[in-house]
């Protein structure tokens, strides 16, 4: 198997590069991600270091506002920590959104007479499209077809 007739597109190579691109695609998310919780933790963390040094200024460290601004600091960090994952988890879906529907466009390509795809679905994973490119057309381009 390896490079049918269907109309001069490499099926292997298309499958390999929607894969392809879906990891990478992913894995930039997944950084972006790291990043993300990285800069939120120290931006947190430097403000609560700082809130707790002017208290300690001020001489009211040992105050009950002291457990008080730690928390507060602490429940705004997870908060903001809580909204990076929702708009990860919001980007995810999209992206595998789009992979699905490149998928089902590939599906879409006829067999060549005689040899039925069969599992072409199942062997091009789930996932979403080209970095906001043009699907399965710009796919077909990039590996030698359409």
């Amino acid at each position: 198997m390896g490079l049918f007739d269907t109309g001069g597109v490499n099926m292997d190579a298309l499958l390999g590069g929607i894969n392809k691109s879906q990891a990478a695609t992913m894995g930039q998310v997944a950084n972006i991600g790291a990043q993300g919780s990285a800069d939120i933790n120290q931006q947190f963390n430097a403000a609560r270091g700082k809130g707790m040094a002017q208290l300690a200024a001020t001489g009211m460290n040992n105050s009950t506002i002291n457990p008080s601004m730690g928390a507060m600091y602490t429940s705004e960090k997870s908060s903001a920590l809580n909204r990076l994952m929702d708009s990860l988890s919001s980007q995810r879906a999209g992206i595998l959104e789009k992979y699905g529907g490149m998928r089902a466009e590939a599906n879409a390509i006829p067999a060549p007479p005689g040899m039925g795809w069969g599992l072409l679905g199942s062997a091009m994973g789930a996932g979403a499209g080209i970095m906001g490119g043009g699907g399965l057309s710009s796919m077909m381009k990039m590996f030698g077809g359409g």
